[in-house]
């Protein structure tokens, strides 16, 4: 019998953290140590619908959280929305290096947790953020 892909093994280690990832020369591709993406810039569209959705249709101040940075598409759309506590949960050095080299730590009503979120979300519900 054939296994339901929403029941098969993820074929990428658990500990991607421990891996090299990189961004192409123009940043539009975040690639993984095998050169296999993890985000590219053609997800923007829907990353943008996402974060309508997410918002009620760009309604400001709203309080998000986004687990995974990758190329950071959801969260510039989120932004264009003004919210009032954008939440970044980030576990990849490398990644995490990029947006605080990028400015994000500096963004209005951004926080990055810099960590796996099964570790960062207990601490942002005991603060009350979630």
């Amino acid at each position: 019998t054939e296994v339901p892909i929403s029941h098969q093994p993820c074929t990428k280690p658990d500990y991607y953290v421990d891996h090299n990832v990189r961004y192409n020369a123009a940043n539009t591709i975040l690639l993984d140590g095998d050169d296999d993406a993890v985000m590219m810039e053609w997800e923007r569209p829907l990353m943008n619908a996402h974060a309508s959705i997410l918002t009620n249709n760009g309604t400001r101040g709203k309080r998000v959280l986004n687990i995974g940075f990758g190329l950071g598409i959801i969260d510039s759309a989120l932004q264009s929305y003004e919210p009032s506590l954008h939440v970044i949960c980030e576990a990849h050095p490398t990644v995490y290096k990029k947006m605080v080299d990028d400015g994000w730590d500096k963004k209005p009503n951004v926080r990055i947790c810099f960590g796996k979120w099964q570790d960062e979300l207990p601490k942002l519900l005991q603060e009350g953020l979630v």
